[in-house]
């Protein structure tokens, strides 16, 4: 469910989780991916996103830079998941409904 940072779409909103290091606490992001930049003499690779706002506390922090090791969900496919699973459990519910209404199992077509 997690995009890698290799496949990271420019113009997506993703959610960015940040595990926790020595020096930060872990901590959830979202922001719209720009491009992919090397940082440093190591040339160290980062992903540059806008619009980006920290979601425990809710604050807006404008641009950041994120690395390989944090997690990217990106978040249509969470919206898109979110429906799928809806959608099932009413069409559970409504079985459910109609096979005690009809005392037998019903079959969609």
């Amino acid at each position: 469910m997690n995009t890698p940072y290799d496949e990271l779409i420019p113009g997506k909103i993703y959610y960015i989780y940040q595990p926790s290091t020595k020096y930060l606490s872990h901590n959830f992001y979202r922001g719209e991916f720009v491009e992919k930049n090397e940082f440093g003499i190591f040339d160290i690779p980062v992903a540059l996103f806008f619009n980006v706002s920290g979601l425990k506390p809710l604050e807006y922090l404008g641009e950041g830079n994120f690395g390989i090791r944090e997690i990217y969900y990106e978040v249509d496919k969470i919206k898109e998941n979110s429906k799928k699973a809806r959608q099932q459990m009413e069409k559970r519910a409504l079985d459910m409904i109609l096979k005690s209404i009809l005392n037998e199992d019903f079959l969609w077509f």
